[in-house]
């Protein structure tokens, strides 16, 4: 069995295996970027995060603008519900980065390692 983490914080659900974002029982498209910058803010949560140190783990290798990274805050802001001043979820720590300061609930979702499917006189038996 491997075991996948799922993050819960108000009414939403990252599942970072699965790359999806959902609100309820629907799915929130995020472009790969920003939902980098989700789960990274997220598997933080409390603590800050300094820019530099964000945009070298969301952009690696590349080079990229600071707006880059306030441009998918923005984004995330806007999808989770929360205007520039509203610090529901994102806190924007003067001078450094940011910080998650949403709780977060870590649910370990089990899946099984494979999955067999096998037919049998027009029955299929999943194993």
């Amino acid at each position: 069995m491997q075991t996948n983490k799922i993050y819960e914080f108000g009414k939403f659900r990252l599942d970072p295996d699965e790359r999806l974002l959902f609100d309820g029982k629907n799915t929130i498209a995020l472009a790969p970027k920003v939902f980098d910058t989700l789960l990274l803010l997220v598997e933080n949560g409390g603590h800050a995060l300094g820019k530099e140190e964000m945009m070298e783990k969301i952009w690696a290798d590349l080079f990229v603008e600071e707006n880059n990274l306030a441009q998918n805050i923005s984004i995330l802001r806007k999808t989770l519900g929360a205007s520039a001043g509203d610090a529901k979820f994102i806190e924007t720590v003067s001078k450094r980065g940011y910080r998650f300061i949403a709780p977060v609930q870590v649910i370990e979702d089990r899946k099984p390692d494979s999955i067999t499917i096998e037919q049998t006189r027009g029955r299929f038996t999943i194993e």
